[in-house]
């Protein structure tokens, strides 16, 4: 995630179900406040809670270059 911060290449960025925890997704967060040339996030089928949800949100909204993002079906820690 560091290098996403200045990347000015890379459009598309699919995280799908690759583990991501709510840890991992504020260091995305943090990096996609910063890159502005991201048109497209996809963290489907992690877990991540719904209020890092919100602070991933609240980030790509910084510079408003991400047109599509796309976070459903994120798992619970506490299922059994």
């Amino acid at each position: 995630f560091t290098a996403l911060k200045n990347n000015t290449k890379l459009e598309a960025l699919s995280l799908t179900n690759v583990g991501l925890t709510d840890r991992t997704a504020l260091m995305l967060a943090e990096a996609v406040e910063k890159n502005s040339t991201l048109r497209v996030l996809n963290t489907e089928t992690n877990f991540i809670s719904p209020q890092v949800i919100v602070v991933l949100v609240k980030a790509l909204l910084q510079n408003m270059s991400v047109e599509e993002f796309r976070a459903s079906n994120q798992v619970s820690h506490q299922q059994f």
